[in-house]
């Protein structure tokens, strides 16, 4: 609490405490001192907000998100989340290995214009155009073309990432129907 005792206030400071049963919980303490006139503290007024159950549903998020994003990052199927205008937010390794591009690559790059040239694949272009306007596409088969100028056929499941009824992102998982 040295803020508190330096400045005479302080505000959602994590602190523990031991309740008289023995419990351990957890704690956000604000609190403000009253000073005389000169300058002396006479009273402080403190309040705590037991967070306990917030902390342990943090925690549980923080590991299933830990476990999530373990399991996107080594499935064996291309995964690819990409921002409304179809710019790479990222990738996984069966998405590198399939591309031959390095996540460094992709990231920030135009997916559609880089993986599925407009001139050469119009079809993919008008099939993204309709998820834009928040269709929903099952499933979407579509070639791709390699670093290495290869053409590989990838079988496409998309979701769109709403948040407040606004789309934020779009994620789409592909097998490659040829290895």
């Amino acid at each position: 609490l040295p803020e508190f005792f330096r400045t005479g206030s302080c505000a959602d400071i994590p602190y523990q405490f031991v309740t008289k049963s023995g419990k351990i919980i957890d704690v956000l303490l604000s609190a403000m001192a009253e000073r005389d006139a000169a300058g002396q503290v006479t009273h402080s007024i403190a309040v705590m907000q037991d967070v306990t159950p917030l902390n342990r549903v943090k925690s549980q998020l923080e590991k299933a998100k830990s476990r999530a994003e373990n399991l996107l990052r080594t499935a064996n199927v291309l995964v690819v989340e990409l921002d409304p205008a179809g710019i790479v937010i990222r990738v996984n390794a069966e998405a590198e290995r399939v591309t031959g591009y390095s996540s460094r690559e992709l990231k920030g790059i135009n997916w559609f214009a880089k993986i599925v040239p407009r001139e050469r694949y119009p079809e993919v272009w008008e099939e993204f155009a309709r998820l834009l306007e928040n269709q929903k596409i099952d499933a979407f088969e579509n070639p791709i073309l390699t670093k290495q100028g290869q053409e590989r056929y990838i079988t496409w499941r998309n979701s769109v990432v709403l948040e407040g009824g606004r789309t934020v992102d779009r994620n789409g998982h592909g097998k490659c129907s040829v290895n």
